[in-house]
């Protein structure tokens, strides 16, 4: 009597469990559910790396051309972010204020003004309109 029983509970639970499977939620769901959870663990890491998907121009001003170079290269391969990095010889005062209304008109990212006084006092100024975040300000401080 007892195999009978485990018998009728086996049939009824398999055809339960067939009749589930071949339902179109069923089958709708296994296929929607990873794909759900993939887009879900995928947006907030584009989100936090735009800079590494769009490439930001900035402008390095500075009278020393192999250092301004040596200093774009740094930009171009900086892991923090992707960087365009143009290089301006001329340190001039209008120099300075095209590029602040570049940066105002959002047609550069910033610049990094390197004159020669910058370069003799070892201070560097940085002019964007987002700034540079914690890791960016300790990458190029040193």
């Amino acid at each position: 009597m007892a195999f009978e029983e485990l018998r009728a509970l086996w049939l009824v639970l398999r055809r339960e469990y067939v009749h589930r499977v071949k339902s179109l939620s069923f089958l709708a769901s296994t296929v929607a559910a990873p794909m759900l959870f993939l887009a879900l663990a995928a947006t907030p890491a584009l989100f936090a790396t735009p800079r590494m998907i769009y490439p930001e121009h900035i402008v390095v001003v500075c009278s020393a051309p192999e250092a301004a170079r040596q200093i774009a290269d740094t930009f171009h391969h900086w892991e923090l972010g992707h960087y365009r990095a143009e290089i301006v010889v001329a340190a001039t005062p209008q120099e300075r204020d095209k590029l602040t209304a570049m940066v105002r008109e959002s047609r550069i990212e910033g610049f990094l003004w390197l004159a020669k006084e910058a370069i003799a006092s070892g201070h560097v100024v940085y002019t964007s309109r987002s700034g540079l975040d914690t890791f960016g300000r300790e990458s190029l401080h040193t």
